[in-house]
């Protein structure tokens, strides 16, 4: 994210016009814009400020019973986890993700949260496995089998 005097001005308009929209009922723009904003602080690596954003895109998409949001900020969030090494939050986002995903129909954002949770949870049993802790690494490894079928 550019932090010149026009990317700082921009960052602060895309702010005001999400709460504008969000007074006004247009959730689907709301939601854009937080997502968006979401976006620019996970390129800078502000994985804190970017959670706030998807968590704002939650409670919009909740208010507003938007599924399709719901799913989205559930792996943003899950996303924001895994980058900080919250590896278990980072799962149960992602698994909220994809049964959100899964009740929307949704395939497409399945497919993508589905690929998302074979990385955490083979990080996850390459983690147990390290701790010489063989049947939660196996317990694991089989779920990231069952989940790269999926895909």
């Amino acid at each position: 994210m550019d932090t010149s005097p026009q990317a700082l001005l921009a960052l602060k308009d895309s702010l005001v016009d999400g709460e504008e929209f969000q007074r006004e009922g247009e959730m689907k723009k709301c939601f854009k814009t937080y997502l968006g904003v979401a976006g620019q602080f996970e390129a800078l690596n502000d994985f804190e400020t970017a959670s706030y954003f998807h968590k704002r895109c939650l409670d919009v998409s909740n208010e507003f019973k938007y599924i399709e949001g719901q799913a989205l900020a559930f792996k943003g969030l899950g996303i924001c986890e895994e980058k900080v090494y919250n590896k278990e939050e980072a799962m149960q986002n992602l698994e909220t993700a994809l049964q959100k995903a899964a009740e929307g129909n949704l395939e497409n954002i399945a497919r993508e949260v589905s690929k998302d949770l074979v990385r955490v949870y083979q990080s996850i049993a390459v983690d147990y496995e390290a701790q010489d802790d063989p049947n939660s690494a196996l317990e694991y490894f089989e779920k990231c089998l069952d989940m790269a079928r999926r895909v």
